[in-house]
């Protein structure tokens, strides 16, 4: 068990994190290359972890919210083994 969920138990407070929010004012909602690396190092210690994505500047203008939801997939690599630990 991760330190976190331990100190979280021992506090009675047994949340899970379960994923991130930002936002990308006027600029839509995707990942770019630094969300895509915060998502999938992430995602390698906490599973399921979801990135989401609002974008203000659309919402307002559009009359709609304007967000995206995502989870990253890595490159398959042979030449390296990735060691995933479970919480």
């Amino acid at each position: 068990m991760c330190l976190r969920r331990l100190l979280s138990l021992q506090v009675g407070r047994p949340e899970n994190i379960v994923g991130w929010y930002h936002s990308h004012p006027g600029y839509g909602c995707w990942l770019s290359g630094i969300d895509v690396a915060t998502q999938l190092n992430n995602q390698m210690y906490l599973d399921p972890f979801l990135a989401i994505v609002i974008d203000p500047n659309r919402t307002i203008s559009a009359g709609k919210v304007e967000i995206g939801a995502f989870r990253a997939y890595p490159e398959v690599r042979h030449d390296v083994r990735l060691f995933v630990s479970s919480c």
